[in-house]
């Protein structure tokens, strides 16, 4: 094993615009196929709170779908919903399990695109979403894949952190932390935002956050204030120009 790939480094957290400046460089790394798998990857580790041994198991049966077209499925507020299940967790189920992983506009258009490509022509119910080759017929990718990708192109990767001192690394680990920050921080008016980052991340936040500890045992969180807390935090514009404006307004 490559010790490289194990060093430790110091939690950070990265900022909406450094969020959609590593995602375009992503879909500038290797080929299309490829370039569009790892943007999901990203995606879903940084705005649905998913962990990397999750995403390699996830399968298009997992995500609410359209029986017509094979898109996911949207609400009024254009949200899609990925239904988790339990065994393929490394949390085990929650109270709130039967929630669902709400997805943002902005990921959900992403996975849409993806799931109408050439790569998923023809996939069945039960494929895996991030395969390995050009196709969902070569099998499902494994997270070592996945890790050694990122630390491939970390050099790279890590010119879109803007709002860090010059030098700093990017990191696979930064993404879920990230996750969570946004929502504590962009869902603050929200009651009860810790629970709810609590919900989405499906763990608990002492490790990270060790003072919201006594914060969580409160009032249930209902379904609609899950998933509008977490719309209004991690639904910001996906546009260099548009974020600047967003951001001032919070």
């Amino acid at each position: 094993m490559d010790r490289k790939l194990c060093v430790k480094k110091p939690r950070i957290f990265l900022s909406p615009l450094e969020l959609i400046l590593i995602e375009k460089i992503l879909l500038k790394i290797g080929t299309k196929i490829t370039g569009m798998k790892m943007r999901i990857v990203f995606l879903l580790s940084c705005l649905a709170g998913l962990r990397i041994g999750e995403i390699c198991v996830l399968q298009l049966d997992d995500f609410a779908r359209d029986p017509n077209t094979g898109l996911l499925l949207r609400d009024k507020k254009n949200r899609a919903v990925l239904h988790f299940p339990a065994s393929k967790t490394m949390s085990g189920p929650g109270l709130y399990w039967s929630f669902g992983i709400v997805l943002v506009p902005f990921l959900a258009d992403v996975i849409d695109f993806y799931l109408a490509s050439i790569a998923m022509t023809g996939a069945p119910a039960n494929a895996y979403l991030i395969h390995r080759g050009n196709h969902w017929s070569c099998g499902r990718i494994n997270s070592w894949s996945i890790m050694v990708f990122f630390q491939r192109y970390k050099s790279i990767l890590s010119e879109g952190l803007v709002h860090h001192p010059k030098g700093t690394i990017f990191s696979l680990r930064d993404l879920r932390n990230t996750c969570c920050n946004l929502i504590l921080r962009f869902g603050f008016h929200w009651r009860n935002i810790e629970k709810i980052a609590r919900i989405h991340l499906r763990q608990s936040l002492g490790y990270s956050y060790p003072s919201l500890k006594v914060r969580m045992l409160t009032k249930p969180i209902t379904k609609t204030e899950y998933y509008d807390a977490v719309l209004d935090a991690l639904g910001f514009p996906w546009d260099e120009k548009e974020i600047k404006s967003w951001h001032t307004g919070r």
